[in-house]
């Protein structure tokens, strides 16, 4: 129930901030929405539990100012080549 339920609350939500002129209406927002109570409500009919579980992480790190505004030197850093 919960699979069909949360992408109806989300998109409600998804149509306000696209009348909304700091936020705006995303797809990526929409797909994601989507993905992920299709993922949950899969899982559940599937197995009746949860065994697929995602998890996102974020390392904040602070760059230089010559880093933010040449774009090749932090490609380069991306890959390992040269640390900015």
């Amino acid at each position: 129930m919960s699979g069909i339920r949360e992408p109806g609350f989300l998109t409600v939500i998804e149509i306000l901030d696209g009348f909304s002129n700091k936020w705006g209406f995303s797809w990526g927002d929409m797909a994601a929405n989507v993905f992920g109570a299709g993922m949950f409500q899969g899982q559940q009919l599937l197995w009746n539990e949860q065994r697929i579980k995602f998890k996102f992480s974020f390392h904040k790190k602070v760059m230089e100012n010559r880093c933010l505004k040449n774009e090749q030197i932090i490609f380069l850093a991306a890959n390992g080549t040269k640390e900015c």
